[in-house]
């Protein structure tokens, strides 16, 4: 493939490495892929594009390297919590396969992982929620109920058969 492109000819990009300030936003897993740990555990990585643009990883560990590390129990019970909240939100009560969770509105919970061994501080997914909030990671406005229904009194000359 020949690109004919000129470096620089483009305006530098506004890459924000800010991480989002903690909160709940609106947005949808996009991808999944099967993925092996450094530690040899099986995970499924689910990419999640929230509303805003941003993009953030989940990684639940399905099947451990060393079961008999607790850790890898303990990882593999929040897996399990995950893949709960996550069917939950969708509406799913059975999750027979990665791609059923593609491309469908929900809400992230998203934390701030502090800065630790020479990494920033970063995002890291807390849970999942059903979809209610407006779009564009907006807070939700206080809920307004309707209006309730006035009694109505008609006139005695405003019947149709008078």
């Amino acid at each position: 493939m020949q690109l004919n492109y000129t470096v620089g000819s483009s305006p530098a990009p506004q890459n924000d490495f800010q991480p989002l300030a903690a909160g709940t936003y609106p947005g949808q897993i996009v991808e999944w892929a099967e993925h092996t740990s450094k530690s040899g555990n099986q995970c499924l990585k689910l990419q999640v594009r929230l509303e805003n643009g941003r993009v953030l990883w989940d990684y639940l560990v399905m099947q451990a390297a060393d079961a008999s590390n607790p850790k890898s129990a303990t990882a593999i019970e929040i897996a399990k919590q995950r893949l709960d909240s996550i069917g939950s939100a969708l509406g799913l009560q059975v999750i027979a396969q990665a791609d059923d969770l593609i491309a469908k509105p929900l809400a992230v919970n998203v934390g701030v992982r502090p800065p630790a061994n020479g990494y920033d501080a970063s995002n890291e997914i807390k849970g999942y929620a059903a979809a209610s909030m407006p779009s564009q990671g907006q807070p939700a406005a206080a809920a307004s109920a309707p209006p309730a229904p006035q009694p109505v009194s008609p006139a005695a000359s405003s019947t149709p058969w008078s």
